[in-house]
């Protein structure tokens, strides 16, 4: 058994404290884990109002904006702040607390970490934030530029696997008309599975080692989706492919459904490396990937024909238009999403075959030729 880390014994003895328990005798990892996991809503039931109240005032929003994979970006004279990706969301370091203009959405900074990096799990967000207070080493001087990129560093959390598969089969090959042989390739390397909850659980390699996952819920009458915690969003969800052409989409399911689409033509998807922005917010994933595999010559954006989708794209195109050695075209489905685009064409009883992916509906950017027209 390894040995208990510092901020387990920190959290631990505050916990004991509050509570008036001992400690376990033996300090390791497991142990301390067990006692924290075992002890842990009662010492939040205790501490939540007071906890909560200091964390608002002492633990600054501006600190959890980027590693929730957004861009700061300062607006105003008011000391307000927006981000690069979603310029409706608005964080107010002096209230400490943000709202999300397009999306109705407003709260503290228990809030924010709270949805938009543990998923809805308050108890995590608090614990998290918890530690913070009272910490010197924790920086609020995070560089706010729009180059800015934080990776959040902790280890990926994956949940336990369920032995029976047949609820994320069911979804993905009947609600979300994936093909079944992509789906079967997905858990055959690992990069699927079903969880205890009956959830999607996707998750992508770097040498083997989990970097990311996300979950995609199997109830096609109830919305449910999120990344979990501990991602690395400077690495995404990766799949690294043969050729040198890489896919950009926002989700596995949009991957998995272009994967359909070739499947169906008769070509081999593995020859196409593609990445998964987990949404649109967490982009710097491609700039990673494109500085560590020099084989890319072209990207495909095949992101939401969305103004969100769109945005991004055009961000994308700008931040990489000295890249005189890359090709980079845009590829919008005619409904929302490439899974919409197949399950519209199954639905309708026309064959996938019959979608031409690779046909770019906008201006073709190409940088190695100064001489190449617009097309």
């Amino acid at each position: 058994m390894g040995k208990a880390t510092k901020k387990q014994v920190a959290f631990a003895s505050k916990i004991s404290k509050t509570l008036n328990i001992s400690l376990p005798e033996q300090l390791t990892f497991e142990t301390m884990q067990k006692f924290i996991n075992t002890h842990i809503d009662e010492y939040m039931n205790i501490n939540y109002t007071a906890l909560g109240e200091r964390i608002k005032n002492e633990v600054s929003i501006l600190d959890y904006v980027p590693l929730a994979g957004f861009t700061l970006k300062k607006i105003g004279n008011h000391g307000l702040y927006t981000t690069v990706e979603h310029d409706s969301l608005i964080i107010d370091p002096h209230k400490n607390c943000y709202w999300f203009n397009s999306r109705g959405d407003a709260d503290s900074v228990i809030g924010f970490v709270t949805k938009y990096i543990y998923n809805g799990d308050t108890k995590m967000a608090i614990k998290e934030l918890s530690e913070k207070l009272n910490n010197s080493d924790f920086s609020s001087n995070i560089a706010i530029t729009p180059e800015a990129s934080v990776e959040k560093p902790k280890e990926l959390i994956l949940p336990p696997k369920n032995s029976d598969m047949r609820k994320v089969f069911a979804y993905l090959t009947k609600s979300r008309f994936i093909n079944q042989e992509i789906v079967q390739d997905f858990v055959t390397q690992h990069m699927l599975y079903q969880d205890l909850k009956g959830n999607c659980v996707f998750v992508s390699y770097d040498n083997d080692i989990p970097v990311f996952g996300c979950l995609r819920g199997t109830n096609t009458y109830k919305r449910f989706l999120g990344d979990l915690p501990g991602c690395n969003y400077q690495k995404g969800f990766f799949i690294n492919g043969k050729g040198s052409e890489l896919i950009v989409t926002e989700s596995v399911i949009d991957a998995m459904s272009i994967m359909s689409i070739l499947k169906e033509k008769g070509l081999d998807y593995k020859n196409h490396s593609f990445l998964s922005l987990s949404g649109v917010d967490k982009n710097n994933a491609l700039k990673f990937h494109l500085d560590h595999n020099k084989k890319f010559q072209s990207v495909l954006l095949a992101l939401d024909n969305d103004s969100a989708g769109k945005k991004i794209s055009k961000l994308i195109i700008k931040e990489f238009a000295d890249r005189k050695d890359l090709c980079i075209t845009e590829h919008y489905p005619s409904s929302k999403d490439w899974n919409q685009e197949i399950t519209n064409f199954f639905r309708f009883g026309k064959p996938l075959s019959d979608i031409d992916f690779f046909k770019n509906s906008v201006t073709l950017h190409i940088k190695a030729r100064k001489n190449i027209i617009e097309r």
